[in-house]
C-alpha cells in the first residue's frame, strides 16, 4: 500500500478548495477511467497530478 494514500469520489473533487497546492497527486481507480477524469479536474485547477491508471497496475509498479 502507498503511505499517505486517500480515497475520494470524482464527484467530490469539485467541492474541495483546489487552490491549496502541496505534493503531487497520483490518481488511480479500478479501471483507470475515473482516475483520468480526476486528473483532468485537478490539472485544470493547476494541481500537479498524474494518472496512475488502474489500481492493480499501479500497485504492481510500486511494490
Amino acid at each position: 500500500m502507498v503511505k499517505g494514500k486517500g480515497f475520494l469520489r470524482v464527484s467530490i473533487l469539485t467541492k474541495f478548495d483546489l487552490k491549496k497546492k502541496g505534493k503531487p497527486i497520483i490518481t488511480c481507480c479500478r479501471s483507470g477511467n475515473r482516475s483520468g477524469i480526476a486528473k483532468g479536474i485537478l490539472s485544470s485547477a493547476g494541481i500537479e497530478c498524474y494518472n496512475g491508471g488502474a489500481w492493480n497496475s499501479l500497485n504492481n509498479k510500486i511494490s
